[in-house]
């Protein structure tokens, strides 16, 4: 697994090579953040994310997917924040036979000790 990130104020963008001994290939998945803080306690994160496919479960190198993501982190404590999300996945020509669009709808609870 190898990763890249660079980062320059509110953007990101990232690289991220996922190895699949199991599958025998290997996925590149390319990220996009930028982050926008309303106020001291919350902020808006907009994520975008290609992935694709080297011989990873399929035969020869193909697009695998894109997914767009709107989160909203909350502050509540210095050492506790929520985040509600919403998710779309989109199936690219290496899954879309067997992988469908899906909106997710979500949130997470984090902590720091």
């Amino acid at each position: 697994m190898t990763h890249i990130t660079y980062a320059k104020g509110p953007f990101s963008l990232a690289l991220r090579d996922h190895a699949d001994s199991l599958a025998d290939g290997h996925i590149l998945r390319s990220i996009a953040t930028y982050t926008q803080p309303i106020n001291d306690r919350i902020s808006l994160k907009g994520t975008a994310e290609f992935g694709y496919a080297f011989e990873y479960y399929i035969e020869g190198n193909r697009a695998n997917h894109a997914l767009f993501t709107l989160e909203s982190p909350v502050t509540l404590s210095p050492a506790v924040w929520v985040t509600p999300f919403v998710t779309r996945s989109i199936p690219l020509d290496a899954i879309d036979a067997f992988e469908e669009e899906d909106t997710i709808v979500g949130g997470s609870i984090s902590w720091s000790l």
